[in-house]
């Protein structure tokens, strides 16, 4: 590698440096990262540091934090991962002097478990994205005053375990935003934004982690949480809804629906969309009259994928489940059984302005296993159906 740095060093050819390794069977020498980061952060693009105990060793600590002090020309993105229980290091490794102050293209900063370090990131204004990754958030963390430091910030990604404290004030999001991802362990996490102004972000994503089980179960966001984040005057036009089981393979904890909804533009602007997309939530929030309302209700075009471990029998009740204005409907399953045709769409929606209607499959397991032919449809059940 380093000859390879040394060749496009010399032709000023930037490059991206992803650097990764496996558990304990692999322990590259900590020194590697400090002679990279000496010698070729000239041109360096991206950089991503995963900074853990069987690749920092304690007599190494001082030279890394001087290597970060070089001057990043090129640097455009630049992720650092570390370890829960190097906090105290962390928060001395970019304490002064990251990149010297010399990082005029820095657009994309992602913090895992070293919240902290954003604070050393405040100079550079030209970041325009931030991803943060803690198990904690709450309105009192410093974290959220340090965001309003960059002017050009339109988008922000984090995530958080843990409802850490709950008080009378809200997150604050910075006003710029225009992309907005939060994934929680706890949908209670959700509450603690202020969503004032939620209905001028252009793209929002609200998930719940997979980490996590609750009360026995898988964490899911709840209907009443997701129904937050729907713009007061969204005018849905397409939608693709994804229905899942979540397990280990022998026991199957809850049913998972997730769903993207795009919005039509608005008068006044033919370019800009709404979207709004919502991953692992509670399957009742299909039924729920506000989101149906919003979503399945008023759209023109559908899309509803089946994963391999979803059938009929897992469909949420839905009462008075009509789609008064979907004309283009897409069906597509992991798999599709002749018996799946006298019940395509299960639940009992109906589509009384459908025009185009489509069939597809995703699974391709037959020819990797030696057989001849891929899944097929039988037509006389096609034609029942």
């Amino acid at each position: 590698m380093d000859s390879l740095l040394a060749r496009t060093g010399a032709r000023g050819l930037p490059v991206d440096l992803e650097y990764t390794y496996s558990g304990k069977s692999y322990r590259p020498d900590s020194k590697l990262d400090v002679d990279v980061l000496s010698n070729h952060m000239v041109h360096i693009r991206s950089l991503k540091l995963c900074i853990k105990p069987c690749n920092l060793n304690p007599h190494d600590a001082p030279e890394l934090p001087a290597a970060l002090r070089t001057a990043a020309p090129l640097l455009r993105r630049f992720y650092m991962v570390c370890n829960p229980s190097m906090m105290e290091r962390d928060r001395l490794l970019l304490s002064q002097g990251i990149f010297s102050g010399q990082a005029p293209l820095l657009e994309h900063i992602e913090l895992q478990s070293c919240d902290n370090c954003l604070k050393s990131f405040r100079r550079f204004t030209s970041i325009r994205s931030v991803t943060l990754t803690d198990k904690y958030l709450y309105s009192d963390s410093p974290l959220w005053k340090w965001l309003l430091a960059f002017p050009l910030l339109e988008t922000l990604e984090t995530s958080a375990t843990t409802y850490y404290k709950r008080d009378a004030r809200k997150i604050a999001l910075p006003a710029g935003i225009m992309r907005l991802a939060i994934s929680v362990g706890d949908e209670k996490i959700i509450s603690s934004f202020n969503l004032t102004r939620i209905d001028d972000i252009q793209r929002i994503c609200i998930s719940a982690l997979q980490t996590e089980r609750v009360n026995g179960g898988s964490s899911c966001v709840g209907a009443r949480e997701a129904q937050r984040f729907l713009p007061n005057d969204f005018h849905p036009h397409s939608l693709v809804a994804t229905y899942d089981r979540s397990g280990d393979g022998y026991n199957f904890w809850s049913r998972k629906l997730s769903f993207s909804v795009q919005g039509r533009p608005d008068d006044s602007d033919t370019t800009t969309r709404k979207t709004r997309s919502f991953m692992n939530i509670d399957c009742s929030a299909l039924s729920h009259p506000p989101i149906w309302k919003s979503t399945f209700g008023r759209v023109s075009r559908l899309v509803l994928y089946f994963s391999d471990r979803y059938n009929s029998a897992h469909w949420p009740t839905i009462n008075s489940a009509v789609c008064e204005n979907a004309e283009e409907l897409t069906i597509q399953r992991f798999r599709w059984y002749t018996r799946q045709l006298s019940e395509p769409i299960p639940g009992g929606m109906t589509f009384p302005r459908l025009r185009t209607l489509r069939l597809l499959t995703t699974y391709a397991g037959e020819s990797s296993t030696g057989n001849a032919t891929r899944p097929t449809v039988v037509f006389d059940a096609l034609t029942e159906m």
